[in-house]
């Protein structure tokens, strides 16, 4: 086996390991590939986003951070660094500096694009982060760019454009298409339950959330909508106005 195989099967082996969640172990594997000046470049590239991605799997975003920008240093013009760390700036960071991040987001989605132009993940993020900055025809121009219409992220990114531009009846549409392709989706059924909350049909609204529960126990989103349709929801006065008329006449019997 020569070195370059050697290297392949350890990479593959780091890339299994953090698949299953073996983190420790898989950045053994990596920081051993990292630190060899005999590295094939391309592994090594490879190595940095594998490396990264696998620290932000484990929470550490910030280191994670730190070896995106060292992978970029070395290999300037490596688009999944740039789209990983755009990613990253995104998702992962908000507070005070988040003006600031959705800058640095913007700059390396900015780069990636520039080295892959039609990149169909590169232009839908980069449509997300120019909503963010309130720039939505320059958004809808990237997101009409993109080849595959039935990708998930590009539906996400229509929903959330007619939505916030308050095209209601273009953002159900999209969202009906969203749920037809893809049923068992928490985001998709999350804005579904949301739309019945804000349209006042709460019983509807509660109903969807508690699907999304089946689906994942711990979905917060979904939780607060129940809470919030709970809470909303008309108290029927009904039955205990039965009651008391029941009571009147057996006074009168």
């Amino acid at each position: 086996m020569n070195k370059i195989d050697t290297q392949r099967e350890k990479f593959n082996k780091a890339l299994i390991l953090s698949k299953l969640g073996k983190y420790p172990k898989s950045k053994e594997i990596l920081i051993e590939l990292l630190i060899s000046e005999n590295t094939n470049l391309y592994f090594k590239k490879q190595v940095y986003a594998l490396y990264a991605y696998t620290l932000n799997r484990e929470g550490d975003i910030t280191k994670a951070i730190k070896i995106y920008n060292q992978c970029i240093s070395e290999f300037p013009n490596f688009t999944t660094a740039h789209y990983f760390l755009s990613t990253l700036y995104y998702n992962e960071l908000s507070g005070n500096e988040e003006y600031n991040y959705l800058q640095k987001a913007l700059h390396h989605i900015n780069i990636a694009l520039k080295f892959s132009p039609l990149d169909d993940a590169y232009l839908i993020h980069k449509a997300l982060v120019l909503m963010d900055f309130h720039e939505y025809e320059k958004a809808f121009i990237h997101l009409d760019k993109v080849k595959n219409s039935n990708h998930r992220q590009l539906l996400y990114g229509y929903y959330r454009f007619y939505f916030e531009t308050k095209n209601t009846a273009e953002s159900i549409k999209i969202l009906n298409k969203a749920l037809e392709l893809y049923p068992n989706d928490e985001g998709f059924l999350y804005f579904k339950a949301n739309n019945f909350l804000k349209a006042g049909k709460f019983n509807l609204a509660i109903k969807e959330a508690l699907h999304i529960l089946e689906l994942n126990p711990t979905n917060s989103g979904s939780k607060n909508i129940i809470l919030e349709s709970k809470q909303k929801k008309p108290v029927s006065f009904l039955p205990a106005l039965c009651t008391l008329a029941f009571l009147i006449i057996l006074r009168l019997m």
